[in-house]
């Protein structure tokens, strides 16, 4: 027969919500005389509690048998193979929080205020943990790849949230619109002159072979872009992303402008490189 959970007897604080149940057995077996097993319509576990529940608790439940016309059925001769069944409540806390969004692939002290976007939902209702969403202050729903930007461009974001929380609205995405009004693109050529290589051990020397990387794009506020300059660009080679060997490797690069931390690199650039052993 299988069991089903009842939760009537329940009071849930103010603040909380019995968000499921889980039991210890899905079903249980009966074995005895035709003329009392066949009066089993439903088999309940009926949980109560003592006082407001404010976390998760499981509880050792009876199990009650009733018939069609919803009478109990009491068993004379009947065997059952359990009498009661362990009943998980999960009780999380709710809370209402702002949703925010953050960025990879951003430059070295990058000024995310330069981004001006709006979302199609300010807020999210969730439930979880109370010791996991005291810590929360916003939900930070998914993450843009600066090196994919593009002005005006609308992002559908699948809404991922930190493991152990629950979504209580009934949605899995956010729209994330750009206001790219006050932002436009610049493309420069930067000379080998531009680059900076930490990270590197002493025992080894790195050599830039690309004379100039062509046709870079940066993006940042119109009146700063208007007077960028090469010079202006720092393109970092960081020995820590990449296995140091000696000879020729195609290695990736960061571009960043130390003078403005609102500017930023759109797609990405490597740069030929010789490693030699000192």
């Amino acid at each position: 027969v299988p069991i089903t959970v009842t939760t009537n007897y329940l009071t849930i604080a103010d603040g909380y919500i019995l968000y499921g149940t889980e039991l210890s057995k899905e079903t249980v077996t009966l074995s005895g005389p035709s003329t009392e097993i066949d009066q089993v319509e439903t088999c309940t576990a009926e949980v109560t509690h003592n006082g407001e529940l404010t976390d998760s608790v499981t509880l050792d439940t009876a199990l009650r048998f009733y018939t069609k016309s919803g009478s109990e059925v009491k068993f004379e001769y009947t065997n059952l193979e359990e009498s009661s069944v362990e009943v998980t409540l999960e009780v999380y806390k709710m809370a209402t929080l702002p949703v925010s969004i953050s960025f990879i692939n951003a430059p070295k002290d990058f000024d995310s205020s330069v981004l001006v976007y709006s979302l199609s939902k300010q807020t999210l209702n969730v439930a979880g943990p109370e010791s996991q969403i005291d810590k929360l202050s916003t939900l930070s729903v998914g993450t843009i790849d600066l090196s994919t930007f593009a002005l005006n461009k609308v992002y559908e974001m699948p809404i991922e949230l930190p493991s152990g929380i629950h979504l209580l609205d009934n949605l899995d995405s956010i729209t994330v619109s750009f206001d790219s009004s006050r932002l436009e693109t610049k493309t420069l050529n930067l000379p080998s002159s531009c680059v900076q290589v930490i990270n590197l051990p002493s025992t080894y020397q790195l050599t830039v072979e690309t004379e100039r990387l062509m046709n870079v794009t940066l993006c940042g506020p119109k009146g700063a872009m208007e007077t960028l300059t090469p010079e202006q660009v720092v393109i970092e080679i960081d020995a820590e992303d990449f296995a140091v060997a000696t000879g020729q490797q195609n290695i990736a690069c960061r571009l960043y402008v130390p003078s403005n931390g609102k500017i930023f690199a759109l797609g990405s650039y490597v740069l030929q490189c010789r490693i030699d052993s000192n």
